[in-house]
């Protein structure tokens, strides 16, 4: 069985900082997917968030993905969308989504300063999105 170059990548990269975890045999394999399905769905406290997987069905590994300083504008949609044809299930949340000004941030006219106890806050809520995923989507656990 190949693994996807983005997944080779990963085993390498693990190896060389020697997290023996991330290459571990017990993972989920991730598997190179022809179609994938992407949806725009809202978290329990309002947070938008995009979510792509394999279409098809099944359980995947998990990535929850975090956007740079601009939000969650179209390269991170991108970066969701590659991981999820290299056979992950991927939430990437929009951590910025208090802004006032949406199309300001996105354009890189303007910051949103995110605070250490916000932060922790919508990871919590990013990783219990998970529970409102679709069956086919949600893996049966998240491991670290």
């Amino acid at each position: 069985m190949a693994l996807s170059p983005r997944r080779e990548f990963f085993a390498k990269l693990a190896l060389l900082g020697g997290f023996a975890a991330l290459s571990s045999a017990t993972r989920p394999k991730a598997q190179i997917a022809s179609t994938v399905t992407f949806e725009d769905i809202t978290c329990e406290n309002g947070m938008p968030a995009v979510l792509a997987y394999p279409a098809g069905g099944g359980s995947f590994p998990t990535v929850i993905l975090m956007h740079e300083r601009y939000g969650l504008v179209q390269h991170t949609r991108d970066q969701a969308m590659r991981c999820a044809r290299d056979g992950y299930a991927v939430l990437a949340p929009n951590f910025f989504f208090r802004h006032p000004d949406q199309a300001a941030l996105n354009a890189g006219k303007s910051r949103y300063d995110l605070t250490d106890p916000e932060s922790v806050e919508l990871i919590k809520v990013a990783l219990g999105c998970r529970r409102i995923l679709p069956d086919r989507a949600a893996p049966a656990r998240i491991r670290f």
